[in-house]
């Protein structure tokens, strides 16, 4: 269900975010600087999450051992990475979204992430052909 036009979709009660010459100027202030406020918390949310009704969980740091040996557990991490970079709108083709993988790596997977992007092979390597690269390095160990 939209909103009516001319409110803020976080308010709840529905109210006005632009003042109107016949509300008083407490009432017309408050709606205001509150809709003003949102507004640019939903715009901080969508660039950094996509959209503001959709939060992307915190990912779990990846050591490359203990439970991250188990095929299963390793394959539902890559996809919950792959699905955040989606959700936070972060192109897994881009420089910058194996910057971001990096922080969620520890141990023998950030070894491992670190020896990749200086190898001049495969440094400008995206974050999907890193994956299939540590999902066999780490699954065989």
């Amino acid at each position: 269900m939209s909103a009516p036009p001319g409110s803020d979709p976080g308010d709840s009660d529905g109210s006005s975010s632009s003042s109107s010459e016949g509300d008083n100027n407490n009432g017309s202030r408050k709606a205001s600087s509150r809709g003003g406020r949102s507004q640019s918390v939903g715009s901080t949310m969508s660039s950094v999450f996509g959209s503001s009704k959709l939060k992307a969980p915190k990912l779990e740091k990846n050591s490359g051992s203990g439970k991250w040996k188990e095929a299963a557990i390793f394959d539902n991490w890559v996809n919950d990475a792959m699905d955040i970079q989606e959700v936070g709108e972060l192109d897994p083709e881009d420089r910058s979204a194996i910057i971001w993988l990096d922080w969620h790596l520890e141990g023998e997977a950030k070894i491992l992430h670190a020896s990749y992007r200086k190898d001049p092979e495969t440094k400008n390597n995206t974050v999907p052909e890193f994956l299939k690269v540590v999902t066999g390095a780490l699954l065989t160990i």
